[in-house]
């Protein structure tokens, strides 16, 4: 599957089973067997695929118009750095810190 997606090609549920199919019918026989029909078997092997993929971390994104272009993102990228080193730039490296992840308490007796 990595390889597939690293090709940048669609995998979809539908052709994995495929693969199934042509790969494992053994294993995809004896899948089958335990089923109602061929519609649920159908169905639930599609279903079975997907959640392994999504287990995986594999994922199938739809493209959507709401997508930024890297131009407009790259402008407000340099925008943002050009104000912060403005505001923050008059500062020695040693009076800056950095509370990302640190909570500092100024009420808070030693």
């Amino acid at each position: 599957m990595k390889d597939t997606r690293r090709d940048c090609e669609v995998q979809t549920a539908k052709i994995v089973a495929g693969f199934v199919h042509d790969q494992h019918p053994d294993w995809l026989q004896s899948y089958l067997e335990g089923k109602k029909d061929t519609t649920t078997a159908y169905e639930s092997l599609l279903r079975l695929l997907r959640r392994f993929a999504y287990r995986r971390g594999f994922v199938q994104r739809t493209p959507s118009r709401l997508k930024e272009k890297l131009s407009d993102l790259i402008g407000v990228r340099d925008e943002f750095a050009t104000t912060f080193n403005k505001s923050i730039g008059s500062y020695d490296a040693n009076l800056v810190y950095n509370t990302d992840e640190t909570g500092i308490y100024f009420d808070a007796p030693p």
